[in-house]
């Protein structure tokens, strides 16, 4: 069940009504946490009667957590919104000792945080580096015969090259799957005008398949890991060749993170694009929790789920800075989990390196 208190439920309906017109609160609801209002509360209760049913429903569904997150991706200027997310824990209290400072000095420490936060960019870019992504993007869907279908995503990175991890096609490799019956498909979306979500594009693997890949770690596994940390060369990724190539989609680089290694640094903001469960394309939006010690992995509050693994991790600039993979071991009761988990960029781009990999011009080409 939820677990926030009347006032703080109270504090978050004040929040979402003042943030939202109800026409964009429905909008948000969807696109967001694949929620529809309709369904959540009825139609001819005010609007702020309505956000209080939405609420319930979070909180009887326990996510409660992922709306104040989501809601906050969207309306990060949102004094209430920020102080309730860092009550519980969601973000960083950034708010400073209260320490007298003149106007311009607090003037430019307000500048000198959303610089440092968020800098300056051109929507209509980002916009269209989106769009491109959402034309990479792919589900990789592996048949394991009596068992199911096991799913990951994936992205292109050549013309006939998926990135995804390793755990995904590991029953592949290992034979309990058959390379032939694993289907990559595009363009499974959810259209802007259409809810009924595109069937998709279908494309097989190529013979040689497998071009090239690492393991996880055990220490991925462990609830209490202690200073253990993965190894360098357990980096959890798989590059599928296919069986047709995609020149006309464009391709995700794998290029070290740009402005000094935006998303990489605890409490800045990461997108990850994935194929949760067997759901079309969806977007989720959080804060990135940094990198452990050996910089071998990035860990950040993005919620995810089964079918995710192999989904890009990317900044708000949408430059790529890790492949997602992993969520939080500890599966002890009564415990929250605290965190989801990619392998950063530069540890796969070092590994290729150090070995002089053929896949190195190849990605960089």
């Amino acid at each position: 069940m939820g677990t926030l208190t009347g006032p703080q439920s109270k504090q978050l309906r004040d929040s979402l009504t003042r943030a939202f017109n109800e026409g964009k609160f429905e909008i948000f609801l969807w696109e967001e946490l694949g929620q529809r209002l309709d369904s959540l509360a009825p139609s001819n209760e005010p609007f702020s009667g309505r956000v209080f049913h939405v609420i319930q429903a979070a909180r009887e569904s326990d996510w409660e957590r992922d709306l104040i997150v989501a809601a906050l991706a969207h309306r990060p200027k949102n004094e209430a919104l920020q102080e309730l997310a860092a009550e519980l824990g969601l973000i960083e209290n950034v708010a400073g000792p209260a320490d007298p400072v003149s106007p311009d000095a607090e003037q430019h420490a307000l500048q000198r945080f959303i610089i440092e936060s968020s800098g300056l960019g051109d929507p209509a870019v980002w916009h269209a580096r989106m769009g491109d992504l959402l034309r990479q993007m792919c589900r990789v869907e592996v048949p394991l015969d009596a068992r199911g279908t096991l799913t990951g995503t994936g992205f292109l990175v050549a013309p006939d090259l998926v990135l995804t991890n390793y755990h995904v096609v590991a029953d592949v490799r290992e034979g309990a799957a058959r390379p032939e019956a694993v289907r990559v498909r595009f363009d499974h979306a959810v259209g802007p005008d259409d809810p009924v979500p595109n069937r998709g594009t279908v494309i097989r693997l190529a013979e040689g398949w497998l071009a090239a890949w690492r393991p996880p770690s055990e220490v991925d596994l462990s609830a209490h890991p202690g200073d253990d940390l993965p190894g360098r060369d357990e980096l959890d990724f798989a590059f599928l060749r296919l069986a047709a190539s995609q020149p006309g989609r464009g391709r995700v680089r794998l290029a070290r993170p740009a402005q000094s290694g935006a998303g990489m640094v605890a409490g800045d903001w990461l997108i990850i694009l994935q194929h949760p469960g067997s759901e079309p394309l969806k977007q989720a939006f959080g804060l990135s929790l940094g990198q452990n010690a050996n910089q071998t992995r990035l860990r950040y509050k993005i919620t995810t789920d089964g079918g995710s693994s192999g989904a890009p991790v990317l900044n708000e600039r949408l430059d790529l800075v890790g492949l997602h993979h992993a969520g939080d071991p500890n599966f002890e009761q009564w415990h929250t989990p605290e965190y989801n988990a990619a392998v950063p960029v530069p540890a796969l781009l070092d590994y290729l390196e150090a070995r002089e990999h053929a896949l190195v011009r190849e990605l960089a080409g």
